[in-house]
């Protein structure tokens, strides 16, 4: 096989490399072609960075405004509970600021693998937004009772559980793109930073320090996304699961215990006088009162169970390897551990959470959503007879929320 040189006789080579000339317009032309290839391959980042970069940031701005759907539900109850034209406009501005985003995505999302998903996220926000409208018409017409009942429902509800998955995928979706636009920038870089390290010792070098800004933007990167799917899994105020958090990880453990025939218990509390303690002291000690309750969660439940707060006043717990039998025991651990945290004196309120349970048995064949409103339609009929009580005991007394 031919090398482009051979030897002679007297040790000269011939061929191509023969000379230096010959060798250095060798060396020119490869320089040339590397670099030729370096620029095309760096027009093509470009070209890949400058429709791909602004898409995610469009993307990540539409997460951040879909991550508020559980506000939605919070206001939309609100309006519900205690009907205004205010509390109405809140819902309305923060749906309008969904359903633009809900636009947004689907634009962004058109003729790619989000397309599905995106169509699937509106479908079930029209959804919940009809049963919203129609509840927040009601309270406005007086039929408060009426619209409270129909956003604590079983179709709003299945709805909600339908908008939180919907939502998990085109969030999954979204890292997969912003994976994959990464990828594809991390490779081209590394060709160019290849090429040109073969050109010269001198462009190596700059590009292996260019490698190492990547990496540290990289990793910088990975940090800030890892914060995100934090944020978007927590909820900020109390450190808990939120409900894209708590359905994600519920229904890992459902259908496990479902497949293990193993028994487990949905915990619904809401949390008695939150309304009143912001009235009179003020939000910042209601976000106190709020903590103080996911703190007696903690204290209550173990490592393994999956806490979270859904929102307002709400929280849900899914406690593992608990039945019928441990239900009494556990309701009554929680009471002696909110009693305890009343007892220290140090707050000016007392926390007190109302409370309804759900359990799957081996042999149930409920689903997550139906004991989440079984659990959730308890703990509204334990709260209307404690308020009933009040009444009874203390005529004219106004209810607590």
């Amino acid at each position: 096989m031919d090398s482009g040189f051979n030897e002679n006789r007297d040790g000269t080579e011939t061929g191509v490399l023969e000379s230096p000339l010959g060798m250095l317009g060798a060396s020119i032309v490869l320089t040339l072609g590397i670099l030729l290839l370096v620029a095309f391959q760096t027009f093509r980042s470009y070209q890949v960075y400058v429709t791909a970069i602004p898409e995610n940031r469009e993307l990540e701005v539409a997460r951040e405004a879909l991550a508020s759907a559980a506000e939605v539900t919070d206001l939309a109850r609100n309006a519900a509970r205690t009907p205004s034209p205010e509390t109405a406009s809140d819902y309305q501005n923060v749906a309008l600021r969904i359903e633009s985003a809900l636009e947004n995505l689907e634009r962004l999302a058109r003729g790619s693998s989000l397309a599905d998903d995106a169509d699937a996220l509106t479908a079930a926000n029209d959804t919940l937004v009809a049963i919203e409208s129609r509840a927040v018409d009601l309270a406005l017409g007086g039929r408060t009772e009426d619209a409270v009942a129909l956003l604590y429902g079983s179709e709003y509800v299945t709805g909600i559980g339908s908008y939180d998955r919907a939502q998990g995928s085109v969030f999954a979706g979204i890292d997969r793109k912003v994976a994959a636009d990464m990828k594809r920038l991390e490779r081209r870089a590394l060709i160019n930073i290849g090429a040109i390290g073969i050109a010269t010792p001198v462009m190596a070098i700059l590009w292996f320090g260019t490698l190492s800004r990547v990496s540290r933007a990289m990793k910088k990167q990975a940090v800030l996304a890892a914060e995100l799917r934090r944020l978007t899994l927590h909820d900020d105020l109390t450190g808990l699961l939120n409900r894209r958090g708590f359905m994600s990880l519920a229904e890992q453990q459902y259908r496990v215990a479902r497949r293990s025939r193993r028994p487990l218990m949905i915990v619904f509390c809401d949390m008695d006088g939150l309304k009143p303690i912001n009235d009179r002291f003020g939000h910042e000690v209601g976000d106190d009162a709020l903590k103080d309750a996911a703190a007696i969660l903690r204290q209550t439940f173990r490592d393994s169970d999956v806490i979270a707060r859904l929102g307002g006043d709400e929280f849900v717990i899914l406690v593992l390897e608990a039945d019928g039998r441990t239900r009494e025991a556990t309701l009554a651990r929680l009471a002696e551990t909110e009693s305890a945290h009343n007892a220290r004196g140090h707050r000016a309120y007392e926390v007190s959470l109302s409370v309804g349970t759900a359990v799957l048995e081996p042999d149930s064949t409920a689903t997550l959503d139906e004991l989440l409103t079984q659990a959730d339609n308890e703990m509204y009929a334990t709260k209307r007879s404690a308020r009933k009580s009040v009444r009874e005991d203390a005529p004219g007394a106004p209810a607590t929320g």
